[in-house]
């Protein structure tokens, strides 16, 4: 009908790309940002300087709306703090008060944060509730799995840092591991699995901190989940959980429950790729080749 809806001080409109958010990103010529919702309404009362999506628990950028169809974002004020913005209810869950957004993960009841205020790390929930203090230096949130068995978000560990020593904790902030390493990482989702340092070296540790082998590792990879056919009935598949160990200069698989599925082989220098534009050239040649093969005769 003619009526103007935005006034025309906008350097550019445009559709937000998060599903079920129904918002319009609208941009200002000194750079900061804002949103309309479908009623033409501008929705926060003062621009934002930036927004990014947050990192999820495989450190991925996904911009689908969660279990519970909310996807949240960070934004930051003109003076740089951040803040959390739930693009589904057109919400703040939380002021400007943090210097940057990490990570997160989602439970049946909450989806959580890691965040950083000051020089130090915590925990906040998707209320804003602070779920673990600001008492931390380093926060890990990676393969932290949806449990849809745990309604109590009793069985959630979060791998932290203090005083320059790693230890586990739950969303209580009860130490389940002690900090007694120098450093901790979350190597399997399906299962719970850490390696962690002592000296030079790694081990293998569960969720209770006790060693799946004795044997210790320059580094561990993070474990997968392997398909095992079932040959007696053809029907029925099976999976095992395993990595990749690395220590004095061989290889070996190692399962989920400490066994080794692969003799030691040597780790030797493969002759590879320089570029990642000569990898990408050689895998259209292998593609347009007569025999559709990917075999390049080097190692990639």
């Amino acid at each position: 009908n003619g009526k103007i809806i935005l006034a025309p001080i906008y350097d550019w409109i445009d559709q937000f790309d998060v599903r079920e958010s129904r918002l319009t990103l609208i941009k200002k010529e000194n750079d900061s940002y804002n949103f309309m919702d479908q009623n033409k309404n501008i929705v926060l009362k003062n621009n934002f300087k930036n927004f990014a999506f947050i990192l999820d628990e495989y450190q991925f950028i996904n911009p689908l709306p969660d279990q519970r169809n909310e996807k949240f974002i960070k934004i930051s004020s003109i003076n740089g703090k951040y803040a959390i913005f739930n693009t589904k209810s057109h919400q703040l869950i939380s002021s400007f008060d943090y210097e940057n957004v990490f990570q997160t993960f989602e439970t049946l009841k909450h989806t959580y944060f890691s965040v950083q205020k000051g020089k130090m790390v915590g925990l906040i929930d998707d209320t804003g509730k602070i779920i673990l203090p600001f008492q931390y230096s380093a926060i890990q949130l990676n393969l932290i799995n949806l449990d849809l068995e745990d309604l109590e978000e009793q069985n959630y560990l979060i791998v932290v840092a203090k005083n320059n020593k790693y230890g586990v904790v739950n969303l209580k902030n009860e130490v389940k591991i002690p900090f007694i390493y120098s450093y901790i990482q979350r190597i399997a989702d399906w299962e719970v699995l850490f390696k962690a340092k002592k000296g030079t070296k790694y081990q293998i540790i569960t969720k209770l901190g006790k060693t799946i082998t004795p044997d210790l590792f320059d580094d561990v990879a993070n474990f997968e989940r392997v398909e095992v056919p079932n040959y007696k009935t053809y029907e029925d598949v099976n999976f095992i959980t395993q990595a990749l160990t690395f220590a004095n200069g061989k290889m070996r698989v190692i399962d989920s429950k400490g066994k080794f599925t692969t003799g030691a082989v040597n780790m030797e220098i493969h002759k590879g790729y320089h570029t990642f534009d000569e990898l990408k050239f050689a895998l259209i040649d292998a593609l347009n080749s007569d025999d559709g093969s990917i075999v390049t005769g080097k190692q990639i």
